[in-house]
């Protein structure tokens, strides 16, 4: 389960806390391990402060499409490994930022992972070789099952872009209910 820009966080444990409970084996990856001890963002003030805002940044353009797909083959690995991890395809999700990163290492290991959920994903339409390779790679066994939640792309945009990257000419529907918060309701611990 990868998680939004803001990292990983008490909301984002909560949610896959709520996963496992399920009967799922979850791995929450910290996607900025590379910055070493980095300080956990307030998701309240992240936009407000220059500065956090700033850091936030500098921190989602360091993390590039290469690197989560290394970083992916470790987790599957390790997964792989694990005792109590059933064996087979995996499943793969995450939020915004990381609904990009699920599509983008799902389209470089579907001979691992079997499923792959963005929801609210960010900079989905954009033409780079990690999204290229992502599309190419539709007509695997790979099965993409994308959600657009959220208000600030539009249901009718997101489902056609949905729509596009699946190769599809129509579905999924676009969603009536979507999400009835904003985009950051992830910094809701209760959410």
């Amino acid at each position: 389960m990868y998680p939004d820009a803001g990292g990983t966080r008490p909301a984002m444990r909560i949610i896959a806390t709520r996963l496992a409970s399920s009967g799922y084996a979850v791995l929450l990856p910290d996607v900025y391990y590379r910055h070493g001890n980095w300080t956990p963002f307030s998701m309240d003030t992240v936009f407000t402060l220059d500065s956090e805002r700033q850091r936030l940044f500098q921190m989602i353009g360091s993390l590039k499409a290469d690197m989560s797909v290394r970083d992916c083959g470790a987790f599957l690995h390790f997964l792989a490994t694990h005792p109590d991890v059933k064996t087979g395809p995996v499943g793969t999700t995450g939020y915004c930022m990381g609904g990009r990163i699920s599509l983008i290492v799902a389209g470089h290991h579907p001979d691992r992972i079997g499923a792959a959920a963005s929801f609210h994903g960010g900079r989905l339409a954009i033409s780079t070789p990690a999204m290229r390779r992502t599309r190419c790679r539709r007509d695997s066994q790979l099965r993409r099952c994308l959600a657009q939640a959220g208000r600030s792309h539009g249901d009718a945009t997101g489902a056609r872009v949905v729509r596009s990257l699946c190769g599809l000419t129509e579905g999924p529907p676009e969603l009536p209910c979507g999400h009835p918060q904003t985009h950051w309701w992830s910094h809701n611990p209760c959410a």
